[in-house]
């Protein structure tokens, strides 16, 4: 077992058999594709970059009411300033491609 920041231990092979199991609307996955598919037909043109960008700093700002995110908040912000800054090269054109130009079929 694991354990989250606030040492409550999280039993890994019970949350894969949940995540295995959802079949609900709710499931992250759902709300994600809820999010994505607003984005897509609101008409504004938003590059991959963009969407990573701001799931990064939305979730940045979520840590003072979930504190248990702090530290993947971090590593994750960390991660796309790195690639904002430091390794937009060729290998990361995909990033500013439009969302819908990469949305999964």
């Amino acid at each position: 077992m694991a354990q989250d920041d606030r040492r409550i231990e999280l039993d890994v092979g019970l949350i894969a058999k949940r995540v295995k199991e959802d079949e609900s609307d709710s499931s992250p996955q759902k709300r994600a594709e809820k999010v994505l598919a607003a984005l897509l037909s609101s008409g504004v043109q938003l590059s991959n970059l963009d969407v990573i960008c701001f799931a990064a700093e939305y979730l940045g700002s979520q840590v003072s009411v979930a504190p248990w995110l702090e530290r993947v908040a971090k590593e994750t912000l960390w991660a796309v300033y790195a690639t904002y800054y430091v390794l937009k090269d060729e290998e990361f054109k995909w990033l500013d491609q439009s969302i819908s130009s990469t949305e999964k079929k």
